[in-house]
């Protein structure tokens, strides 16, 4: 079994408007400092990346900082806090001993990434630890679904939905999905709000690729994106974040990312604890 890398450097990483993070943030400076550890203000590969704040801001930090796959330690002070390596802010410093200390592990968790074409043309690629979702916020969409060449939904309503294990437990959930235990290969689908017979969702072997091509819609052009003012009917989102928009004929081919992210946990059953917390199980 591999040595466990041993905590000699690290970065900070937290969003701006998070007083509550920034204050964090200034007590871990000095106590890494303190135990002869190098704090770089951008992570390195192979570094450990302390993210302070809630699933929004590990999933940033994870899609920011991918390419060069750092060690993610999740300090929760959002909700439950399920991609944090540590739910409550009584045990961070103990966390970072721990850590010291070499007692965690290393999970991996898959990744997603989705290719966009548009009349045979590669137009982008993005990346998603949570999930891909593709849907017509304000009308109908119609989507057709191919995995291994093989026609398996036809959805004729708000759109589709392609979640990995990590991203069982986020909008997958709201969208009545099974939860997966996180370090399973597999990948969900299911539909958002079909107007046919509703099909349940579907469980896939990582092995397969699934392409989902945009038949049709309503061209009405409502939504336009704030950054960029272009409008759009259909728009496909990244863990909630990257947005791309989509139009007729378009075809989104999505598979299993080569490279995992990287977590650091420091407690055995660690997801089934985290169900514990949020749906209080008895």
């Amino acid at each position: 079994m591999p040595s466990l890398p041993q905590l000699n450097s690290a970065s900070i990483f937290y969003r701006p408007d998070n007083s509550k993070a920034r204050a964090w943030a200034g007590k871990f400076a000095p106590l890494l400092k303190k135990q002869g550890i190098k704090i770089y203000d951008q992570p390195m590969a192979r570094q450990f990346l302390f993210v302070l704040g809630g699933d929004g801001a590990i999933l940033e930090a994870v899609r920011r900082y991918h390419q060069i796959n750092p060690i993610i330690v999740g300090m929760n002070l959002g909700g439950v806090g399920f991609l944090a390596s540590v739910r409550k802010q009584k045990n961070f410093i103990r966390a970072i001993q721990q850590i010291i200390a070499g007692k965690y592990w290393i999970v991996e968790k898959m990744m997603l990434q989705a290719t966009i074409l548009r009349k045979g043309r590669k137009i982008a690629t993005i990346e998603a630890l949570n999930e891909i979702l593709i849907q017509n916020p304000l009308g109908m969409v119609h989507i057709s679904i191919y995995v291994a060449d093989h026609l398996m939904q036809e959805i004729r309503g708000t759109g589709a939905l392609i979640a990995t294990p990590t991203g069982s437990t986020a909008f997958n959930l709201s969208a009545h999905g099974p939860l997966v235990m996180p370090d399973l290969n597999a990948i969900i689908m299911s539909e958002i709000l079909d107007h046919n017979i509703p099909t349940p969702s579907i469980v896939l072997d990582t092995r397969h690729e699934i392409t989902l091509c945009v038949e049709d819609f309503r061209k009405r052009e409502l939504l336009s994106l704030t950054a960029t003012h272009e409008k759009f009917d259909i728009i496909l989102s990244a863990d909630g974040e990257t947005l791309v928009p989509l139009q007729k004929n378009d075809m989104i081919i999505i598979r299993k990312h080569k490279q995992p992210a990287r977590f650091v946990e420091l407690e055995r059953n660690y997801f089934l604890k985290s169900l514990q917390e949020k749906f209080t199980f008895r």
